[in-house]
């Protein structure tokens, strides 16, 4: 869980613990990516990521564990269950498709909206609009 500012593993390392799956990467975006936000990759790199994200089109790599800082190395979660934060206007149901949206949150995959390819988990609890739930996760990278 923690974050450095020089790596301590090599980036794209795995590992597994209590059912989890985490890939070590960088943050080379221009903001910290706050625990239970979602990342995307960076163009710079596969193993960069970043929460800026100003449209819906942008496929989850994983989600932050913890807090950490623009160019900072740390672990995201890539596979299993995992608090997730929802933006403004979304609420989910038990079993929605999630996908990422903008900024690092979360929203519904709409059936008759979305794109099947951007969904990376599903709803294991029902959460209010602009609130923070559980999904089970599969980022890309999983």
């Amino acid at each position: 869980t923690q974050t450095t500012l020089t790596p301590s593993v090599d980036l794209g390392t795995r590992r597994y613990e209590g059912g989890k799956e985490y890939i070590y990467v960088y943050n080379n975006g221009g903001a910290s990516i706050t625990s239970g936000y979602g990342v995307t990759v960076s163009l710079l790199s596969g193993y960069s990521v970043t929460v800026s994200s100003t449209t819906q089109v942008n496929h989850c790599v994983g989600v932050a564990n913890v807090t950490f800082a623009t160019a900072a190395y740390g672990w995201i979660m890539t596979k299993g269950f995992v608090k997730i934060k929802l933006s403004a206007n979304n609420s989910m149901a038990l079993n929605d498709p999630i996908k990422l949206g903008t900024d690092g949150l979360f929203g519904v995959n709409s059936v008759s909206t979305g794109n099947i390819d951007l969904q990376c988990g599903f709803a294991i609890e029902a959460v209010a609009s602009n609130g923070s739930g559980s999904i089970y996760l599969r980022g890309i990278f999983a």
